[in-house]
């Protein structure tokens, strides 16, 4: 079941100082910051009880006496081979460190000296493995389970799992066996069974490893993106949860009780940054919780005692930036005898932090017709004035939950259903089951016609009347009529057009048939807001990256956007041609290797006294080991001649002031016209994105043209001071007047404290005065939508 949860606590930490802790049942404790940057990290505990931190850092591990956690101490430095990768584990006295840059081999560290020191040896044997030999030098990962440390991602043959006794000669290892059938990232073994992260196989492996000299195959499961990081089994060995590590990523769960019939049985992930590129690092288990380092969302807390409905309950953000990307937690280590939880934040160092562990409220249930008694699929169940929700799978079933007790409205939707809220009251650890029938809704016809402003039909025009439940499409015929026989009351996004038409945007509410029909009446032009499929043609020789029609999903770059997050404002729609619409991270889906056209249908302007062209444009250009030298040009033919209008060159993160060009100071007007967009990722490769919107020709004689540049930016966005103790100044701007905007306010939970309207595209306004202390989101809202945020600390 596809579950999107919130993230609930905001850490904010900037130049060494912590300015603010703020936070959702994890609270901070100590914070101890390198000049290095950081990696993973583990937990020691010396035969005197004495907790100390175990801290991966570029060139060696940093050990911590944490005998005072608000005031953690480095005791002792192990140097090593400078490298982006370490992995620690510790069995006895001892901690083993891989490294995967360099030639440290297995690094052996002796804590019993601990607090005075602690000394390191390499081991760096040459080794026989079943499918090659070679010297160690380097892996990925470890775990260590009864005595046997498990090497993952080593140098030698496939870089499957090797297998070490470290309890016979403690401190000096003793190869084994191997697991060596193909690369493995990361492992997690308990009793016997070896659970190997494939992260370029794209699933994970199960191996009985009771003969430790030949593991056995047992199973494979596919991972949600294909990437799987790492994996760690629940505490009752029934289930195992596991992470994608790429940009919107899942933790997934899985059912394993039956090797032979592996199940998926949920995923999660932080909802208030959905698709906002963030990506799951590792997960672990403590107590049926799982605790993950999620990179720049910091240390996230999920219940994970019903494995089928994971919830999150607590959250401490260690990162102070923008969302997505590969900076912000890299490991959290759950299992002192504290309770403590260790993070360590790449750029921030290590974090001591006290969690709260609480139970979820469970809400689950069933969502069925209530004339038919069937299992609806797709319902939506929301907890009002959160934004905690899930749709119900084939069998009508939902299951949902929230970290605070109250008594909330629940909302329950389908497509043809009439909504129904129910308020119910939730509490910690108590599964509260709703089940609900809804009434299905009346059905009519709906029918009209799209004609000109002179009454004459319009044959063949795209009719789309669409809302989150339907999506009615049709063509109209000779006579310009178009029905639905089956059309639900509602409100609506109608458009409608036709190349030769300018496309009309419509927002209408239905609740009956419209008497007489829905007539629409469409103006002449050459236009085109790419709502609609008018006839555009995409050709080219990338091998990824080609133009798309649809809502742009945003792509960023080192905290910039190489791909629009929304299209340009000055139109009625939200669509724009944009190359690879795809999401993902910066350089998955962009120009590779090639050029993407995209070609416009014909045009006439023999009529056209002095025809202007007027497009908005997007072009970014970067990354690769050398200058960018790709570019997106404009062209025009006249069917005999074609001609370069424009061509652009230089990089922006944002959309470009709007092009206003004389068609005819370039190339003679005939009845055969077609506009050009072309760009290309020329060798070497760089990360190159387009995207081109509102394309309109227009006749100067007869229309006003605006040669007024818009914005370069779309919107901006900012706060200050933040934090702040008494108001903050919100700085904002965007790109038009013709519209609704305002600057709304929620917090962590989603509600709504304050909403502003905003009278002018740019300028400042104070808020937050009322606030009390907290972390909250600050959006810019245009015509309902949030086009940007921000958090802002109020002390």
């Amino acid at each position: 079941m596809k579950k999107y949860l919130i993230a609930l606590a905001i850490l904010f930490a900037f130049s060494g100082t912590i300015l603010a802790q703020l936070n959702l049942n994890v609270s901070l404790v100590g914070q101890k910051q390198y000049t290095e940057n950081a990696n993973d990290i583990w937990g020691y505990v010396d035969s005197s009880g004495n907790e100390y931190a175990l801290v991966g850092l570029r060139n060696g591990v940093s050990v911590v006496d944490l005998s005072t956690p608000s005031n953690p101490v480095e005791v002792a430095y192990l140097p090593g081979a400078a490298s982006t990768w370490r992995d620690i584990k510790t069995w006895g006295r001892f901690a083993y460190v891989t490294t995967d840059q360099g030639s440290d081999g297995l690094m052996v560290i002796d804590l019993s000296l601990l607090p005075a020191t602690a000394t390191a040896t390499l081991w760096q044997p040459t080794l026989t493995l079943p499918n090659g030999s070679g010297t160690l030098e380097r892996a990925h990962n470890i775990y260590i389970d009864n005595g046997y440390a498990y090497l993952s991602g080593h140098n030698i043959s496939n870089r499957g799992v090797m297998i070490l006794d470290v309890q016979t000669s403690p401190g000096t290892p003793i190869y084994v066996g191997a697991a060596d059938d193909t690369y493995s990232h990361d492992n997690y073994v308990r009793n016997d069974t070896l659970y190997s992260a494939d992260i370029s196989a794209g699933y994970f492996s199960v191996y009985d490893v009771t003969t430790k000299t030949a593991p056995a195959l047992l199973a494979t499961q596919n991972t949600p993106s294909n990437f799987t990081h790492n994996v760690w089994l629940s505490d009752d060995s029934k289930s195992i949860f596991t992470t994608d590590e790429v940009a919107n990523g899942y933790v997934g769960s899985y059912d394993i009780s039956d090797l032979g019939n592996i199940e998926e049985i949920d995923r999660f992930q932080p909802r208030i940054t959905q698709n906002q590129g963030v990506i799951p690092h590792n997960v672990q288990v403590w107590n049926d919780y799982i605790i993950i380092s999620y990179y720049t969302d910091g240390c996230i807390v999920v219940d994970a005692a019903r494995p089928d409905n994971l919830i999150e309950v607590g959250n401490f953000d260690t990162f102070i930036g923008g969302n997505g990307g590969f900076s912000g937690a890299w490991g959290a280590y759950p299992f002192l005898p504290s309770g403590l939880i260790l993070v360590s934040d790449i750029g921030n160092g290590l974090y001591v932090l006290q969690p709260n562990y609480v139970r979820a409220c469970y809400l689950e249930g069933t969502v069925s017709d209530s004339l038919s008694m069937q299992p609806l699929t797709n319902a939506s169940v929301k907890i009002l004035t959160t934004l905690e929700e899930d749709d119900t799978d084939n069998n009508g079933v939902y299951k949902t939950g929230i970290a605070t007790a109250g008594t909330y409205d629940i909302e329950i939707s389908a497509p043809g259903y009439t909504t129904k809220t129910i308020q119910t009251t939730l509490s910690n650890g108590v599964l509260t089951l709703l089940d609900v029938e809804l009434v299905p809704l009346n059905a009519f016809v709906f029918q009209g016609m799209v004609q000109d402003v002179n009454g004459n039909p319009i044959e063949n025009a795209i009719v789309d009347i669409i809302n989150n439940d339907f999506n009615y499409t049709a063509l109209t015929d000779a006579s310009g009529s178009y029905s639905f026989n089956t059309f639900f009351s509602g409100d609506y996004k109608v458009a409608a057009g036709k190349w030769g038409y300018k496309t009309k945007i419509i927002n209408q509410n239905f609740n009956n048939a419209p008497s007489g029909g829905y007539n629409i009446t469409l103006e002449a032009g050459i236009e085109d807001i790419f709502d609609l499929d008018l006839g555009w043609t995409t050709v080219g020789t990338a091998t990824t990256g080609h133009w798309e029609r649809g809502e742009p999903i945003g792509v960023t770059y080192q905290n910039a956007f190489t791909q629009p997050d929304n299209d340009i404002l000055l139109d009625d729609g939200d669509h724009c041609y944009v190359t690879g619409n795809s999401g993902g991270q910066a350089g998955d889906n962009d120009i590779d290797g090639g050029f993407t056209r995209l070609t416009s249908p014909h045009f006439d302007l023999t009529g056209y006294t002095a025809p202007v062209l007027k497009y908005s444009a997007w072009f970014y250009n970067g990354g690769g080991n050398s200058n960018p030298n790709d570019y997106l040009e404009v062209r025009i033919t006249n069917g005999v001649q074609t001609v370069t209008i424009e061509t652009i060159t230089q990089s922006n993160s944002a959309w470009r002031p709007e092009a206003v060009v004389r068609i005819d100071s370039f190339i003679t007007p005939t009845a055969n016209m077609q506009i050009i967009f072309i760009s290309e990722d020329q060798n070497p490769g760089h990360l190159v994105e387009a995207a081109v919107d509102f394309v309109q020709v227009l006749d100067t004689a007869t229309s006003t043209v605006n040669t007024t540049p818009i914005f370069d930016n779309k919107v901006s966005l900012s706060a200050f001071p933040n934090p702040s103790s008494s108001q903050f100044t919100i700085d904002f701007g965007m790109e038009q007047v013709n519209t609704q905007a305002s600057i709304r306010i929620v917090d962590m939970l989603g509600r709504e404290l304050d909403n502003s309207i905003l009278n002018t595209t740019r300028g400042q306004i104070q808020v937050g005065n009322n606030l009390s202390a907290g972390v909250y989101i600050v959006q810019l809202v245009v015509d309902g939508q949030p086009m940007k945020s921000i958090k802002v600390v109020k002390k």
